[in-house]
């Protein structure tokens, strides 16, 4: 699971479950977005580190909430 803290545009925090692929190809953004990473036990994992590798699929995209 993938906490993300609020921001100026969303006043409150948003869960979301990657799964390893879409987590390994969002990690930069994630990292942007000051976001925590839990594993299933709920322990923060360290972030891996940002490769430049490309990825040849597109990254995961969030729809906005109604």
């Amino acid at each position: 699971m993938v906490l993300i803290p609020p921001a100026s545009e969303r006043r409150h925090p948003v869960e979301l479950l990657l799964c390893g692929h879409h987590y390994l190809s969002s990690k930069a953004a994630l990292a942007v977005a000051d976001a925590v990473v839990m594993d299933e036990t709920g322990a923060i994992v360290d972030p891996a580190p940002v490769s430049n590798e490309i990825c040849d699929s597109a990254p995961a995209r969030t729809a906005p909430r109604q």
